[in-house]
């Protein structure tokens, strides 16, 4: 049982990224070599097991970080290219004014057409056909971000609902295990049971009094009568057996109050169980509800 839990918590631990957490690596070790595990049973394992993992990753979110990045640049590309194609074509429509002798022209027919002088590839057409198809890519890389943005916080959630439940599984496993080892406070003994175990291990030692001067009483008449002498010794071994056998009723009386304790807890603890399984089953409805309308 405790080897199998170790090695559940551990494989729980790495899967997450928390092999390295206080808690985790304390209570294995101490489980592991069975030591002080009275201490542990006092420590609340839902409370002290790490809440939140470390190795929540989604290759979605991965990749839609990257296609944002690469979105943010190209969305300046089609600014930066009209401006270049600007650049090129005012200066390729100087020197074709200055060539042609101060002939009067328009700057946008000379942008389009060049007169051999403009690239082609720097004519407004062309640019503008850049433009879109630029544009075009920025906005179906938006649409795809978007998406791979949605199924990726979808399954960041429903990893974070699987480790919630898994850590919930794994506490209780622990604290089950580790209820064995709790000790019996006196709070947990009913306040009669107290009273009359108390009042029995007095009776038990006025009991050894009165068996131990009646003893020295006797001893004390054998010396003058020599015939009691064996009576004394019988009686001592039969008051001596008394005193065992009350003794014995009281250690087990005892024990019965321990496992009554014991058992009680228990019980507290498997109504606390249901308790909270019925509450995960009024929350498992409540999202079904939801995502139904």
């Amino acid at each position: 049982m405790s080897a199998s839990l170790v090695e559940q918590l551990n494989s729980w631990a790495g899967k997450n990224g928390l092999s390295d957490d206080p808690y985790v690596t304390a209570i294995s070790a101490a489980i592991s070599k069975k030591k002080n595990l009275v201490f542990w049973a006092r420590i609340n394992p839902i409370e002290y097991l790490p809440s939140a993992s470390n190795s929540i990753e989604v290759l979605e979110l991965r990749l839609s970080r990257l296609l944002a990045a690469i979105r943010n640049l190209i969305i300046f590309v089609p600014v930066a290219i009209t401006w270049a194609a600007v650049a090129e074509a005012t200066t390729a429509f100087n020197e074709f004014v200055q060539t042609s002798g101060g002939t009067p022209a328009n700057f946008l027919q000379f942008w389009q057409d060049g007169y051999g002088v403009l690239d082609p590839f720097w004519s407004i057409g062309n640019i503008a056909r850049l433009d879109f198809y630029i544009v075009g890519l920025v906005i179906l890389l938006s649409a795809v971000i978007s998406s791979l943005q949605g199924r990726g916080l979808s399954k960041i959630k429903q990893a974070r609902e699987d480790f919630a439940s898994t850590r919930r599984l794994l506490a209780l496993e622990l604290a089950e295990f580790l209820s064995s080892y709790e000790d019996i406070a006196s709070k947990d003994i009913p306040a009669q049971a107290l009273r009359s175990i108390e009042s029995l291990r007095d009776a038990v030692k006025q009991s050894g009094l009165s068996i131990q001067v009646l003893s020295e009483t006797t001893n004390k008449l054998s010396k003058f009568i020599p015939a009691l002498d064996s009576t004394s010794q019988a009686f001592t071994k039969q008051m001596d057996t008394v005193a065992k056998g009350i003794d014995k009723i009281g250690k087990d009386l005892e024990n019965q109050m321990s496992r009554l304790a014991t058992e009680l807890e228990i019980s507290n603890s498997a109504f606390k169980s249901s308790t909270r399984a019925v509450q995960d089953q009024l929350e498992n409805l409540q999202r079904q509800n939801l995502k139904g309308k």
